[in-house]
């Protein structure tokens, strides 16, 4: 530390003052260190020069004095004076710089009185001086006064001061020069580190594009340039990346105009190399007195690894979002206590709910009732280490009640504390209906053999041989009842029954074990052997129960009865419905007789039974697993109906054999009036071929009259009224022809036959065109398919089709006729397709009516009846007609046939 001082000392201005102390006081000066190096000195004596310091003795005495003055000066001092062994005073000042004593001044070389010669003759003798020359030197020693030494003193002191303050100011700027050399160290190694750099743009506001900047150096590697590249806001645009350059002129741009501090990120292409980065820049603003923007300082840092990181995040975060969302084991996090902080979509979709309606709600309510003590047992092991736990628990969610599986681990906050519970789980219904599943096995294959069914028969006889109802009984028989009894004690081994709605025993009561032992007690009770008096009694206490605390509340509820009976075990009771009315019920008793020994000595009590006995059949009863409860419940439950079923069924088939026994009346008057109807068609057909055509021949018959013998004398009018008369006669007729044969038709038996359509067609057309005349018209004839039909029927269909499309196409230059088919599924469709007048389809409903026409008798002839025939014929082959067509383009007809099979 002191050389490293020393060496801030300007020694050439401490020279120059010594030197004009020394002129001015006569006093020779020296700084000398503190192992007695010579620092600086000036105007020393000749006696010392040349004779004191240079004889080693006498030189060996100025060490003395030195050290002397020097130990003064450590013991903190503000000077010392001191006659050295070589007879000179001499005066030491410390050199203390920033608290620190680096070195002395010294100065004297005088005396305070006139020196003795003797003294200095002697020494020059002994030493060895020449005498002479040392006594002349000695007289240049001046003698001064103590005061002029004390102002003397005063003076140094004060040059010390002088010395101290210039080194310590100089010290002062290397340390600060230093300390700034290192803050620039460490602020570029640290922008280094964090890839940032700081920058300063003096903004001309006239014009941005002339602003030039100044950055550190960590500015040149972020973006790749040297210190040759511009300086300007223009070249600072020419290293953003083109996506993003217009967007950051613009927002610099913004940041000047409206004031405000620059933050954005943005991305840039480094020039010396190409590579994409992406930087973060900020910088304020400073302004001038007229509050102007004149200047921006701030930062850009690169935070290409940042993004980097952060896209890694938003992959892991969205993998991780993924795996969650799709994963099927429950997810749920909670806090110390116990309140949802997360919930898995799969979680939700198991409780039917929203994560949001789920969030801060307990967990612990929503497990069964059950498995809550264990489940809170499970959590206080996850604040134990180490800190997990697992847990088997049943849930309730929104398709009931599941086995969920969690496996669950703790996350301590840093004074090891549990601040969050997770726990993973995993629906294992399936595996515990398989567990229970074995467990029943392992348990039918390991119980005992039950007791047949004349062992569970009791002593005092059939009770159903009471029933007065005989619903139950009489429908589902005596032997199936037992059989269904049997099937509930052979898992159980207590007791079953089944009742009528009055009450009445369809099936008596079955029991072994603990309750057959009991029923024979309280039967003994009613001190009589008639059964109906000892049902009446009131005192038969498994009959008071069976009947009237189980049985019967579930009749009247309509929901199954679970109690507990008199002779201290369980009884379930469950209605039995037949459509929706209750007639019945169906029980049996179940689970372990009372252990507690004050319980079984009030039965014995009640029973009037030895307590000894009592406790011998307690103990022989073997204890059923809840399972087996449960499935003999679902058993009874089933049982009841089918017995339900069963009479249903019975009832039904009552009510079909009266329904088919009036549906049979029915059918024969039905058929009769059926017959009386044909007979007045037939009579009603008759009539009108014979009795409505007579008149018609008379008017026929005169009307020829009157032509043939008065036509001549008849005005043309009267002779114009005749012709009309004939025609109206002879479409009467026609139209009673055509009448006559659509009720034929109707009331004619299909017969079907092989038809060979084609050989049908072409017969039906030898007809259609010996009608035709002179007329051309062109025939199109697909090959057809055979079928299966009536021949003289379809003969007709295809008759009436071809005669109206030779008729509607009469007014057609080029009459074309197309015949074709074309296939369905199950069917083939028939068409005839003409080229003629056609009709608007807003009136084809009505095409196929009785007497419906779509055209005027002047324009076409004919009587509406042929198209309502076609479908008569057409449906009693179970076909379908319908048609298409478009007014002045023609029309297609087409009808349906079955395939044959």
């Amino acid at each position: 530390m002191e050389t490293r001082i020393l060496k801030l000392i300007d020694f050439e201005k401490v020279d120059t003052l010594l030197e004009g102390f020394n002129k001015t006081t006569g006093f020779v000066t020296a700084i000398l260190d503190l192992e007695g190096n010579v620092l600086s000195k000036s105007g020393w004596r000749q006696v010392c020069t040349e004779f004191h310091r240079a004889n080693p003795e006498t030189a060996k005495k100025c060490s003395i004095s030195d050290t002397e003055l020097s130990g003064k000066m450590a013991e903190g001092e503000k000077f010392y004076s001191y006659k050295c062994l070589n007879g000179l005073i001499d005066v030491v000042v410390p050199l203390v710089i920033n608290g620190t004593h680096i070195a002395n001044l010294f100065t004297g070389q005088f005396f305070f009185e006139e020196p003795k010669l003797v003294f200095f003759k002697k020494q020059a003798n002994k030493y060895g001086f020449d005498e002479k020359k040392y006594l002349e030197a000695l007289t240049e020693v001046p003698v001064v006064s103590k005061e002029k030494v004390d102002v003397a003193i005063d003076f140094l002191l004060n040059m010390t001061t002088i010395i101290s303050e210039m080194t310590l100011g100089k010290l002062e700027q290397t340390e600060l020069y230093h300390e700034i050399e290192e803050r620039e160290e460490m602020m570029r190694s640290s922008q280094s580190v964090a890839h940032i750099c700081s920058y300063s743009t003096n903004l001309i506001e006239s014009d941005l594009n002339k602003s030039s900047w100044v950055c550190s150096p960590e500015f040149y590697k972020i973006f790749g340039i040297d210190q040759s590249y511009p300086h300007t806001i223009e070249g600072w645009a020419g290293f953003i990346h083109p996506d993003y350059r217009e967007k950051m002129i613009a927002y610099h741009a913004s940041v000047i105009k409206k004031k405000k501090s620059f933050n954005h990120e943005y991305k840039i292409i480094r020039i010396n190399d190409g590579a994409e980065r992406w930087v973060q820049g900020t910088g304020e603003l400073e302004f001038d007195e007229k509050g102007q923007p004149i200047r921006m300082h701030g930062a850009i840092q690169d935070i290409t690894e940042r993004k980097q990181m952060e896209e890694t995040l938003r992959d892991s975060e969205e993998k991780y979002r993924i795996l969650v969302e799709n994963q099927t084991d429950l997810i749920v996090k909670v806090d110390n206590q116990g309140k949802i902080l997360y919930a898995s979509p799969s979680y939700c979709e198991m409780f039917g709910s929203t994560e949001e309606e789920l969030l801060g709600k307990k967990f612990l309510p929503l497990v069964h009732e059950e498995d809550q003590k264990a489940t809170e047992l499970a959590m206080k092991e996850l604040h134990l280490p180490p800190y997990t736990a697992y847990i088997e628990q049943r849930a309730l969610t929104k398709k009931g009640w599941v086995w969920l599986a969690w496996s669950d681990t703790a996350i301590l906050d840093k004074d090891g504390k549990v601040k969050e519970i997770i726990g993973v789980g995993r629906n294992i219904t399936e595996r515990k209906q398989t567990e229970e599943a074995l467990h029943r096995i392992e348990w039918m294959l390991s119980k005992k053999t039950t007791a047949v069914k004349s062992d569970q028969m009791p002593l005092y006889g059939d009770l159903s041989e009471l029933n007065t109802n005989g619903l139950i009984l009489d429908a589902v028989g005596k032997n199936v009842l037992e059989d269904i009894l049997i099937d509930s004690l052979s898992l159980l081994e207590t007791s079953s029954a089944i009742y009528e709605k009055n009450g009445d025993y369809a099936l008596g009561i079955f029991a072994s074990g603990w309750c057959r032992f009991l029923d024979q007690a309280s039967r003994q009770l009613c001190n009589t052997n008639n059964n109906k008096e000892a049902m009446d009694c009131g005192q038969w206490l498994c009959h008071e129960s069976c009947w009237k605390e189980a049985s019967l509340p579930a009749m009247t509820s309509g929901q199954p009865v679970d109690i507990e009976c008199q002779g201290g075990i369980h009884l379930y009771a469950v209605p039995i419905v037949a459509g929706k009315e209750v007639i019945g019920a169906i029980n049996f008793g179940y689970g372990d007789p009372p252990q507690d020994q004050q319980k079984l000595s009030d039965i014995a009590k009640k029973y009037k039974v030895p307590l000894d006995e009592l406790l011998k059949k307690a103990k022989e009863y073997e204890s059923r697993p809840t399972y087996i409860i449960e499935m003999a419940k679902e058993r009874l439950q089933v049982s009841a109906n089918l017995i339900g079923e069963i009479i249903s069924r019975k009832t039904t088939e009552k009510e079909i054999l009266k329904l088919n026994q009036e549906l049979e009346r029915r059918v024969v008057k039905r058929t009769s009036q059926l017959e009386a109807s044909n007979k007045e068609l037939e009579a009603f057909s008759y009539s009108v071929s014979h009795d409505l055509r007579a008149p018609l021949r008379h008017i026929n018959g005169y009307v020829d009259l009157l032509n043939e013998k008065f036509r001549a004398d008849l005005p043309e009018k009267a002779q114009y009224y005749l012709t009309t008369v004939t025609d109206a006669a002879r479409q009467m007729g026609t139209l009673i022809d055509e009448l006559l044969q659509f009720s034929r038709t109707g009331r004619k038996e299909v017969r079907k036959v092989k038809i060979e359509m084609n050989a049908l067609v072409k017969e039906v057309l030898e007809s259609v065109n010996h009608d035709i005349g002179k007329r051309e018209v062109t025939w199109k004839v697909e090959e057809l398919p055979q079928v299966f039909g009536d021949y003289p029927l379809l003969k007709q269909v295809w008759a009436n089709l071809l005669d109206n499309a030779v008729k509607y196409t009469r007014n057609t230059q080029k009459a074309e006729i197309s015949i074709g088919f074309f296939e369905e599924e199950k069917d083939f469709v028939f068409y005839v397709r003409d080229n003629g007048v056609g009709f608007d389809m807003k009136y084809a409903h009505k095409l196929f009516g009785v007497f419906q026409r779509l055209h005027s008798r002047a324009e076409f002839e004919g009587t509406g009846i042929g198209l309502a025939n076609v479908q008569r014929i057409i449906h009693k082959h179970n076909g379908r007609v319908w048609a298409e067509a478009e007014t002045g383009k023609g029309a297609v007809f087409n009808f349906s046939l079955p395939k044959p099979a």
